[in-house]
């Protein structure tokens, strides 16, 4: 498997009912800094070839926020020989 920098993994997206701005901030766990993620939009991407990774398995804690609430999303990632899964949002908690 090879993954281009800067390549676009997956965007996560949410909705305001107040129509306010939503940022978005994320936490990688095993820690790497493989991921990264745009505040304004979303989009999640490798920020380099993830076949160098020594792990497999990553858990992204993605935040969406707002100047009053933030909402959690846990995604897991799994990196194989041909491609990278992503297992959906494991589970959802607000602030």
């Amino acid at each position: 498997m090879t993954t281009l920098m800067q390549a676009s993994l997956f965007t996560v997206t949410g909705n305001d009912l107040d129509l306010d701005p939503i940022l978005y901030s994320m936490n990688v766990s095993p820690t790497t800094s493989s991921f990264a993620i745009n505040q304004v939009t979303g989009e999640i991407t490798a920020t380099q070839d993830l076949k160098y990774e020594l792990n497999s398995n990553f858990v992204l804690n993605v935040t969406a926020s707002d100047s009053r609430h933030a909402t959690h999303a846990l995604y897991t990632i799994t990196l194989t020989s041909k491609c990278i899964i992503n297992l959906n949002v494991n589970h959802i908690r607000n602030d």
